[in-house]
């Protein structure tokens, strides 16, 4: 059930993030052949792109499993990936 819970979580946050990213890319006046130029990236770099920002939430999961356990809080990794996906779409919010 954990698991589920966690693909749903993830899908929806992917889902907005998305919708968020191709909203801002029609209000900021950004044109067919600028995106265009993401092509040239090889897949080497795409899939490097993809497990940095893989690492970056990662370790904010971290983060919070490190503070946790420095007050005497055992989080479990599903909820500090939860915090850190919620902490990081308030911050583009605001």
């Amino acid at each position: 059930m954990p698991l589920l819970k966690f693909f749903f979580l993830l899908s929806g946050f992917l889902l907005l993030a998305l919708l968020g990213a191709c909203w801002a890319l029609w209000n900021s006046g950004v044109t067919r052949d600028d995106l265009l130029l993401l092509n040239c990236l090889s897949t080497y770099n795409a899939l490097l792109f993809c497990f940095f920002v893989l690492g970056i939430y990662c370790s904010d999961a971290l983060r919070y499993r490190v503070l946790g356990n420095a007050i005497g809080f055992k989080i479990p990794w599903l909820t500090a990936f939860e915090a850190s996906i919620a902490n990081f779409f308030f911050s583009d919010v605001t």
